[in-house]
């Protein structure tokens, strides 16, 4: 029960501190000018973690990302947003299957509904991060997709 209680506290913390840069971001943005952010991005073709900056506007952001996106290191829509384990330190993508129109979402009970990390299975992770002054790095292969709904 705690390691569910960690995982919410967990994911409530990130979906804050997304929302306070895109927060941030428009607030600042009230004269027309153009911010950007930094997406952390994983090629699971070329193995490869990699910033990509994404422009915000007054009204939101000015591109829509949508994933699978196209990727500097490798040709077609390979990249997803990169997740990295607190516990084995693997590197994955995680991608949230659309739901149908009309469909409803899955709302299975219990952890078995919650995202882990595909190696050791833990639930504790977080968003990839780049060593300090680096835009991209090389990870080990093959990188695993982990799909929600």
């Amino acid at each position: 029960m705690a390691n569910k209680g960690k995982v919410v506290g967990l994911i409530v913390v990130i979906l804050i501190a997304v929302g306070f840069m895109i927060q941030r971001a428009m607030k600042s943005n009230k004269g027309g000018t153009v911010e950007t952010y930094t997406q952390i991005l994983v090629d699971v073709k070329a193995n490869k973690v990699f910033a990509k900056p994404v422009k915000i506007g007054a009204e939101g952001p000015l591109e829509k990302v949508e994933f699978p996106a196209s990727s500097p290191y490798s040709e077609g829509q390979n990249a997803y947003p990169a997740y990295q384990c607190s516990k084995c330190q693997t590197i994955f993508a995680m991608y949230a299957k659309p739901i149908a129109q009309g469909a409803a979402p899955n709302m299975t009970s219990g952890m078995a509904s919650m995202p882990k990390c595909p190696s050791c299975g833990s639930a504790e992770f977080g968003m990839a991060k780049l060593p300090e002054g680096q835009t991209s790095m090389d990870v080990p292969g093959p990188v695993k997709i982990v799909e929600t709904q």
